[in-house]
C-alpha cells in the first residue's frame, strides 16, 4: 500500500501565512504603479488641454471671449477669477471652467462640457443643426483636441455618456482650468484665494495664460494644494505648473 504524504494542519498555517506576506508586499507596489500611471496621464491630459488652447490663441489671438459682463460657453457662464491688488479691491484676472458636480451651486461646472466640446467636436451636427448653437471663440469650428476614448458622435456632447468623455481626469473630476484674460492683473493661486479652513500652502502668482489641476485620487477639491509638496495633510491635487 502507498503511503500517502499529507500537508499537516501547521503546515498549511505557515503556506497561508507566507502567502499573505508576499501578497502584502505585491499589492502595494501594484497599486502604487496604477495610482502613478494615473498621476502621469492626467499631467499629460493637462498638456494636452494646455497645447489646445494655445492653438485656439494662435489662430484668433485670444482664448475666450467676454460676452457682456461674462464668459460664455453655448450660453453657460464660467466663473469670473478675481485677483486682490495691494491696496485695491479684487480686478478680474481670469476665469474658471470646472469644479466639483456636486456643488451644484457653483454653475460653472456646467460650462466646462460646452467650452470642452468648443475644443473638441465644435463641427458635430444633429441633421442640418449644429450640436454647439454659438461658439464662444471657436467661430471656424476648429477641432484643437480630440474627444476621448468613447465619445459618441452620434450623440450631443451634453448627454449624459458623453459629459464622461469630455476630458476628465483618471479619477472622473472635471478638470479646473483657469484662464488669464487680464494683461495687467495675474491668477491668483486656488489655495490662496479659495481655501476657506486652514492656512494657504501658497502665496504666490500664477504667471502662465492657462493653469489647470486635477482634484487627484480624492477627487476632492483641494485647491491645488498637495501634501507630497508642502500642503496641509490629506491634500493630493495635480497641478500643471507643479
Amino acid at each position: 500500500m502507498l503511503k500517502r504524504n499529507l500537508f499537516t494542519l501547521v503546515e498549511l498555517l505557515v503556506v497561508v501565512g507566507i502567502i499573505a506576506i508576499l501578497a502584502g508586499m505585491i499589492l502595494p507596489a501594484v497599486v502604487g504603479a496604477q495610482q502613478q500611471g494615473r498621476i502621469t496621464q492626467a499631467k499629460s491630459d493637462m498638456s494636452a488641454i494646455t497645447m489646445a488652447l494655445k492653438g485656439v490663441e494662435n489662430t484668433y489671438g485670444k482664448i475666450v471671449t467676454k460676452d457682456g459682463s461674462y464668459y460664455k460657453f453655448d450660453g453657460k457662464r464660467a466663473d469670473i477669477w478675481k485677483t486682490e491688488q495691494s491696496g485695491s479691491t479684487e480686478q478680474e484676472a481670469g476665469i474658471r471652467l470646472g469644479d466639483d458636480e456636486q456643488s451644484t451651486g457653483n454653475a460653472w461646472y456646467k460650462a466646462y462640457f460646452p467650452f470642452i466640446a468648443e475644443l473638441t467636436v465644435p463641427a458635430q451636427k444633429n441633421g442640418s443643426s449644429y450640436v454647439i448653437g454659438t461658439m464662444n471663440t471657436n467661430k471656424r469650428r476648429i477641432s484643437f483636441l480630440e474627444p476621448q476614448s468613447g465619445y459618441n458622435p452620434a450623440d450631443s456632447y451634453s448627454s449624459t455618456e458623453n459629459k464622461l468623455k469630455l476630458w476628465r481626469d483618471p479619477w472622473g473630476s472635471q478638470y479646473c482650468i483657469l484662464i488669464r484674460t487680464s494683461s495687467s492683473v495675474y491668477l491668483e493661486h486656488p489655495a490662496k484665494k479659495e481655501r476657506v479652513s486652514g492656512s494657504p500652502n501658497k502665496d504666490k502668482m500664477l504667471s502662465g495664460t492657462v493653469s489647470i489641476y486635477s482634484f487627484g485620487p480624492n477627487a476632492k477639491n483641494d485647491y491645488a494644494d498637495n501634501a507630497t509638496l508642502g500642503g496641509p495633510v490629506g491634500t493630493d491635487d495635480i497641478a500643471s505648473w507643479e
